[in-house]
């Protein structure tokens, strides 16, 4: 269920190109981003796949025999069709949990429902589509909204948060050391090449359910992106996202520095290193978001 500032209805605009792009502006606006780097258009008749041409965006046939008529002969047979789901790296354990209506008048329950977002799906697919980086205040996780950005550590307590204010059991925050390389971030490549480092042990956030992980990190984090490189995991509460976690993650890295004596760096050079990476990260966020 999407909120109802990203629906458009047809009842006052009557051509299906100005609706289609009614739709895109309002979808900016919602998400505060001035351009998307792709649009794509789901259809299953001739005018979603005229439309598109028309407005030049890209197009996806949904399984239909109509589609067959016009001659469009690639199409996928629905919208569970495996195959469009890892072309759209959409990641299909996010829709397994629970999902709970928001009703608590706490604080971060209120601030989506100011925005008409009522469910913790749609508190997540909202969460994971804010851009990366920083915030100004961490521990306060308002800061969320008005600075319409977060990392691992405020998007995932935020949503921890909202299942505690909305009294949902058996969601869980937690921190997972893993190795942070080329492979599973392609980001800070350059800045692991001037280093001479194969990877830096990075502590990352996530939420679990059961066996299941959910990472709204970036539009296109997924479990696979660290689970192979996951060295040990810990569950934290919403408040230890600040102090805690980077005393944890730094008591790590000085054990890891003195079990690994051919790395000639201290901690505070480590840490700095490290630092470069996560701007790394949010730049590469800001060039996506330009395209």
């Amino acid at each position: 269920m999407l909120p109802d500032d990203l629906i458009v209805a047809s009842n006052q605009i009557f051509s299906r190109d100005h609706l289609v792009l009614k739709a895109i502006e309002q979808a900016k606006h919602f998400y505060s981003c001035q351009e998307y780097k792709q649009i794509i258009s789901f259809g299953d008749g001739l005018w979603d796949y005229e439309t598109s041409k028309n407005i030049n965006i890209d197009f996806i046939g949904i399984g239909s025999k109509k589609l067959l008529d016009y001659g469009i002969t690639s199409f996928f047979s629905d919208f569970k069709d495996v195959k469009l789901l890892e072309l759209m790296s959409i990641n299909t354990q996010t829709r397994e949990y629970s999902d709970f209506a928001i009703t608590s008048t706490n604080p971060i329950s209120q601030e989506f429902i100011k925005r008409n977002i009522l469910t913790f799906n749609q508190a997540a697919f909202f969460v994971r589509n804010l851009p990366y980086g920083r915030n100004e205040n961490k521990k306060d996780l308002t800061t969320v909204f008005s600075d319409n950005r977060g990392t691992c550590s405020t998007k995932h307590a935020l949503l921890k948060q909202l299942a505690d204010e909305n009294n949902f059991k058996g969601l869980q925050l937690i921190i997972g050391l893993f190795k942070m390389n080329s492979s599973n971030t392609p980001e800070i490549s350059d800045t692991l090449k001037q280093y001479n480092l194969d990877f830096i042990p990075e502590a990352h956030n996530y939420l679990k359910f059961g066996n299941q992980i959910l990472d709204v990190t970036k539009t296109n984090s997924k479990p696979s992106d660290f689970i192979d490189d996951l060295i040990k995991e810990i569950e934290i509460s919403s408040n230890q996202i600040t102090y805690y976690k980077v005393e944890y993650h730094k008591n790590y890295l000085e054990d890891w520095l003195a079990n690994n004596k051919q790395i000639k760096y201290s901690l505070a050079e480590l840490w700095a290193i490290r630092e470069q990476c996560i701007q790394d990260l949010a730049m590469n966020q800001k060039k996506q978001l330009l395209q």
